[in-house]
């Protein structure tokens, strides 16, 4: 086993000199953002509606009768984007029990929910909308988004000028180092910030809410584009 020391040794001393030919130099990882504030022209809402009863069919009666009327109320209004969302059914159980029985859960009741969203540019005929909805479905989330329109639109001026940016970026870079140019080596583009709705809370009841007016304030939101990647000086 001793003769087989200097063997092994040799073999480590050699493994740098393989590593030195895939080692990279001159390569420098930079990033640029360009942004632009823009006006959130689309109001968007989300409503639903929560029954609970004997039968999992009684609930469900309720709820579809409820969501099939909203919908169709915002059908009727030009400009308005309905569709359906998420639809829940879960079992509601005893939590009661007798101190020497062993407890085994019952199911009591069934409970069935399930909301809609709604989307227009015409801020006035949405509120209005939302205010007739809140006599049989409850505001779960309430606010204004930039439209798919003017967020492209926006974005495909920000790329060009993130691109812009990053270019400069990267000739500061490489005249800074004392290079003459530089080549890329990778680049990514990444998009971002949109303002989510707010949120309401849940506890709200469709009867106290139907007696609130819509009132919020549109804003502005914030669309960044990033270019970040990785440079070779030449």
């Amino acid at each position: 086993m001793k003769q087989m020391i200097p063997l092994f040794a040799g073999l480590f001393l050699l493994s740098p000199a393989f590593a030195d030919e895939d080692t990279v130099y001159n390569q420098v990882s930079i990033s640029a953002e360009a942004s632009a504030d823009v006006e959130n022209d689309t109001l968007v809402a989300e409503l639903f509606i929560e029954h609970q009863a004997k039968t999992a069919a009684e609930a469900a009666e309720v709820v579809n009768a409820a969501i099939d009327w909203g919908v169709k109320q915002a059908q009727s209004v030009d400009g308005v984007k309905v569709r359906t969302l998420e639809y829940n059914t879960t079992p509601v159980y005893s939590k009661t029990r007798s101190a020497s029985d062993v407890y085994t859960p019952q199911i009591m009741e069934w409970r069935v929910s399930q909301a809609m969203r709604v989307e227009s540019t015409d801020a006035d005929a949405l509120s209005e909308l939302i205010t007739g909805l809140q006599q049989r479905l409850a505001i779960r989330q309430i606010g204004y988004e930039v439209s798919k329109a003017l967020r492209e639109a926006t974005e495909s001026v920000l790329i060009d000028e993130a691109i812009l940016a990053f270019q400069q970026r990267a000739g500061q870079v490489a005249r800074g180092f004392g290079h003459d140019g530089y080549k890329l080596v990778k680049v990514n583009i990444n998009s971002g910030n949109m303002r989510p709705p707010v949120p309401y809370a849940r506890s709200v009841t469709m009867e106290a809410a139907s007696a609130a007016p819509v009132a919020i304030e549109a804003g502005t939101s914030t669309l960044k584009i990033n270019v970040n990647g990785t440079i070779e000086l030449e």
